[in-house]
């Protein structure tokens, strides 16, 4: 190898070297910024002050309606259709509707439900 290619090659790895290690302090700060989300990636998902409100709210919707659909509660609550979804979850967790069957309204368990 030449002393010109030699150079070349130095410089390269000179550059790859402090490449790396503005991207592993990217990824440290990163790290940190994610830390201060303890439930990020958490399936508990943490409760807002509003969540037992909204669920008794779904629950006198699928007692009304004898259905449950995400569609059905982000109208009938106004809130988009993650929250919906989340709360299909949390009603099928506390045996109120069925389980999920394609995009068919999942099925109220009335044998669960209060009055």
């Amino acid at each position: 190898m030449r002393k010109m290619d030699q150079d070349v090659v130095s410089k390269e790895i000179a550059r790859l070297k402090a490449e790396n290690i503005e991207l592993k302090n990217r990824l440290r700060r990163i790290e940190n910024f994610l830390s201060s989300f303890p439930n990020l990636g958490d399936n508990s998902s943490p409760k807002e002050p509003k969540d037992d409100e909204l669920i008794e709210k779904a629950i006198e919707i699928v007692k009304q309606s004898s259905r449950a659909s995400a569609s059905l509660l982000q109208r009938s609550l106004a809130i988009g259709y993650a929250r919906a979804s989340r709360l299909l979850d949390i009603l099928e967790q506390k045996g109120i509707v069925g389980p999920a069957k394609g995009v068919e309204p999942r099925k109220v368990l009335t044998t669960n439900l209060k009055d």
